[in-house]
């Protein structure tokens, strides 16, 4: 047991690892620190007081932030890595971490039973559980497009839909804004994408660690087209887009890659993941992936990205159906995040979006936005475009919204934006098969908004711009 530390009885195990272990000798467990992340986070927050009037020194606040969140873990961490080190030393086992600053966890490869016996009596540790696989949503659905045409300006219909092209019509179209996206990977070379990623800290691959982007299952690709893509595709043609490959394919999300991911967003490295620059960090972040039940916990991270003005959209997921509810993923139920459901041109609800409320009782999703047969993007040459049907194609276009909305005003907040974006939404949602039909989801009817089906409403980014009075 580690000196000096509080009283407090061992950290809890998950079951799953006990279960795992009656057949395997190892596993990758993500061992969770007792101290947190708020601490640290409230002291460099009232470090940073002095600084919050000049919007030029958001680089230097996220670098104290950052600073206080390695101080902190170095600090938390330190008996359980010398631990782990001791045991390297004495077996023939060799089980290596990766520590986590963002969430003040510990990464452990290759586990024994031998290491979680020595784990599961330290006082400093909070919580051990296996890695968790994430995916991108189980009813993902592409459909392969053999009309597209290099060259060929087409504006999908989403963009319309939400009132872009009405916010580009007043000159705003997401110039000196970066946003970022955690997902499969990017062609940059592709012609819609080429001429705004920021290739300087503007890509990070936890796994390969490769000089310059790649995505080897196409979402990724499909997404970043729907937030900045050019050719009448992205919401936000003129952002700049920076990308993190968090997941190999759709569905094999790594909890540690996605946590090396969120670091990357909040203190860009190089592709090396060396030689950071918080002045880098994007002003929002799109998260098409999620777990609907799992140990995996990102509320450290959405904190860290909120202290830092990264603005937190996920996708809810596609579990859903018009029976169930309560399907909503995490981290897109939490708070603190957008989380948005799918909606298709007739503003009918995707039958898979997923439903609320989150498990603790939150109305989700906030917002609906397009996410049936979207045309973006696609990763197989440079000239191709797919369509695809999913929330992974609906939490793109409120990313692309938020990077207006930012464009106009860059000094507006997280909850300024929820609000402008919420009170804005449209309200006549229905059902696809029935306008009548309706769902009672926390006991709150469909019929009624906000509600734990549509959220607030369908995404009009034009009304939200009007609410917020930009010009």
């Amino acid at each position: 047991m580690s000196k000096g530390a509080p009283l407090h009885s061992g950290p809890r195990v998950h079951p799953d690892v006990y279960r795992v272990f009656q057949s395997k000798t190892k596993m990758n467990l993500i061992v969770t620190m007792r101290e947190g992340t708020a601490a640290a986070i409230n002291e460099a927050s009232a470090l940073n007081r002095p600084l919050e009037s000049s919007a030029a020194s958001r680089g230097a606040r996220i670098h104290q932030l950052v600073d206080s969140l390695k101080e902190s873990a170095s600090s938390a961490q330190q008996y359980v890595l010398n631990l782990l080190n001791d045991q390297t030393k004495t077996t023939t086992t060799r089980s290596t971490p990766t520590t986590f600053w963002i969430s003040n966890q510990i990464y452990v490869e290759d586990a024994t039973m031998e290491l979680l016996q020595q784990l599961e009596i330290e006082s400093s540790i909070a919580e051990i559980h296996e890695e968790q696989i994430l995916t991108i949503g189980d009813n993902f659905k592409v459909e392969h497009s053999d009309d597209a045409e290099s060259g060929t300006k087409i504006h999908a219909w989403g963009v319309g839909k939400i009132g872009a092209e009405a916010v580009w019509a007043k000159g705003i179209v997401g110039a000196n804004v970066t946003i970022a996206a955690i997902d499969t990977g990017v062609r940059a070379s592709h012609e819609a994408l080429r001429s705004n990623f920021r290739a300087d800290y503007g890509w990070f691959d936890p796994e390969t660690k490769s000089a310059a982007p790649l995505d080897l299952s196409g979402h990724g690709t499909h997404v970043v087209g729907s937030i900045v893509g050019s050719k009448g595709i992205g919401v936000a043609p003129k952002a700049n887009w920076m990308a993190c490959r968090g997941c190999r394919s759709t569905t094999s999300c790594l909890e540690s890659s996605l946590l090396s991911c969120a670091q990357f967003v909040l203190c860009p490295t190089d592709s090396k993941g060396k030689n950071p620059r918080c002045s880098e960090a994007p002003r929002v972040v799109n998260n098409s992936w999620g777990v609907v039940q799992g140990a995996a916990n990102f509320s450290a991270v959405i904190a860290a990205w909120q202290a830092a003005e990264i603005i937190p959209v996920f996708s809810i997921g596609n579990s859903g159906s018009f029976k169930k509810c309560g399907t909503v993923a995490s981290p897109g139920g939490n708070s603190n995040v957008i989380g948005v459901g799918a909606t298709s041109s007739n503003d009918f609800l995707l039958p898979q979006s997923s439903t609320g409320p989150s498990p603790d009782g939150r109305i989700k999703p906030d917002i609906v936005a397009p996410g049936v047969r979207i045309y973006s993007a696609w990763w197989t040459r440079d000239n191709v475009y797919t369509i695809a049907s999913g929330t992974s194609m609906a939490s793109p276009h409120v990313t692309g919204a938020v990077a207006l909305l930012l464009s106009a005003q860059p000094e507006l907040t997280y909850d300024q934006i929820w609000a402008a974006l919420t009170a804005s939404a449209v309200k006549n949602i229905s059902f696809v098969d029935s306008a009548s039909f309706h769902l009672s989801c926390g006991n709150i009817s469909s019929f009624t908004s906000p509600n734990n089906v549509f959220g607030y409403g369908r995404l009009d980014v034009n009304r939200a711009m009007q609410l917020l009075g930009a010009k």
